[in-house]
């Protein structure tokens, strides 16, 4: 390598360097709680997770109450795929767009903390008196997918602006 070349790396990797400090810092857990970010993605987790506890863990079910065979019903179940790509990118927003070590970790906590409620509520929302349809649930599933868009949507939007303002 030239000269400058070397010196385009090492600027490189000093840019690239990351100093985690594993202090806690609790001021940063208060600030991350007056951001809208936060809450945005906390109902959209909310959202987006109440159908993963009643739709994936129990669709082969759900498409054999439909008339299609054994095989039929795990074929149907390939697209859910997309179901954990969308939540693999709320993660990503966090890993991207929040500082803060601490708050990052905040942030996942909190995510983490409405990810397992819904995951248990979700099932309860498939009464079996609804079934093989389960209308209900599946409207309130279609309207937490609208509405985890919007607060995606939003958190694009308020992104943006902020990135002019700045």
């Amino acid at each position: 390598m030239t000269e400058e070349e070397k010196l385009i790396v090492e600027a490189r990797t000093r840019d690239n360097a990351v100093v985690r400090k594993q202090k806690i810092v609790v001021f940063q857990y208060w600030e991350a709680t007056r951001e809208p970010r936060l809450w945005l993605l906390i109902f959209a987790s909310i959202a987006h997770n109440l159908q993963n506890g009643g739709l994936i863990d129990y669709s082969t079910v759900l498409i054999r109450g439909l008339g299609f065979t054994p095989i039929q019903s795990v074929i149907f179940q390939i697209p859910s795929g997309a179901q954990t790509g969308s939540y693999v990118m709320m993660i990503t927003i966090i890993g991207s767009a929040v500082s803060g070590y601490s708050k990052k970790i905040f942030y996942n906590g909190i995510l983490m903390f409405g990810y397992t409620i819904v995951n248990f509520s979700g099932p309860l929302m498939l009464v079996g008196n609804t079934s093989p349809e389960y209308a209900p649930a599946m409207w309130s599933f279609f309207t937490g997918n609208i509405f985890n868009m919007l607060c995606l949507f939003t958190i694009r939007i308020i992104r943006e602006l902020w990135e002019l303002v700045i």
